[in-house]
């Protein structure tokens, strides 16, 4: 009997371990492999902010400024409604997620 019992409590914390681990939020996990995987997802830009002083932007989840090092390729323009990254395979325009999300610095 008492080593049914130690069973049962491996077996309910081994649970309880998985179940901290597990996001029912998150989209399923789909495997694939060779050419027809499906390339990384490329980050998002949520806002721009237009400054005299220093323009920034939030992309990727993270604040960028002309010349930063972003997805190998760098910053190059920041515009009200995108911004612009040069990189090895040429000049990317990434546009915000919503046109709302620009703010122009009051004069």
């Amino acid at each position: 009997m008492g080593t049914l019992v130690i069973v049962i409590a491996l077996v309910l914390a081994q649970g309880y371990a998985l179940a901290g681990s597990f996001d029912p939020t998150a989209p399923p996990v789909v495997a694939r492999v060779g050419a027809e995987a499906d390339p990384p997802p490329l980050a998002s830009l949520a806002w721009v902010r237009i400054a005299k002083t220093g323009s920034l932007a939030w992309y990727g989840g993270r604040v960028v400024q002309v010349g930063d090092q972003v997805e190998g390729g760098r910053v190059v323009a920041l515009r009200e409604d995108r911004i612009e990254i040069q990189g090895a395979g040429g000049r990317r325009v990434v546009p915000l997620l919503s046109p709302a999300a620009s703010v122009r610095q009051q004069k």
